[in-house]
């Protein structure tokens, strides 16, 4: 399974972009192959890659499992359409925002938010066992009660077995 890092790059730091992405890889990547948009880093450069930033973001989402939307930057235009591209195209879209009143579009384009980044690792770690349904997943976390992630941090779940 694929998984596409989605999260503000233009005029973010270094931290600001890559960090959360590494971490996600790191702790992940026995389960999963990635697509992550810093593999094309064009910070200020934005004008004349436009075109080929443009369709290797798309690639990348086409061909991913699940969208991974790291929304506590801010919003930024890549995310946005990352965020309507995964949900037009049926992708599993999860969220990351610890705002108790996230934005209508990500309520309403995501099928899961959850509150941090741990929360989501956890979710995916669980949902990578290929017998495990994403709903099943969150259920176990429930129940282990890992991280901060409780019922009350999912804004919305929007699962079908």
């Amino acid at each position: 399974m694929k998984i596409a890092l989605e999260g503000p790059i233009n005029k973010m730091t270094d931290s600001a972009c890559i960090q959360w992405r590494i971490e996600v890889i790191e702790r992940l990547k026995h389960a999963y192959t990635f697509h992550n948009p810093m593999d094309l880093d064009c910070r200020g450069r934005e004008k004349e890659m436009r075109e080929e930033l443009v369709a290797f973001d798309e690639e990348g989402i086409s061909s991913s499992n699940i969208v991974l939307i790291y929304a506590e930057l801010g919003p930024g235009w890549g995310t946005g359409c990352a965020l309507q591209m995964g949900h037009d195209l049926k992708k599993i879209v999860i969220s990351v925002c610890s705002s108790p009143s996230p934005s209508p579009w990500l309520l309403d384009r995501s099928t899961l938010i959850v509150e941090n980044l741990e929360g989501a690792i956890q979710l995916l770690e669980i949902y990578s066992k290929q017998s495990v349904h994403l709903h099943e997943a969150v259920h176990e976390i429930f129940n282990r009660g890992f991280g901060s992630m409780s019922k009350n941090s999912l804004h919305k779940i929007d699962l079908k077995p």
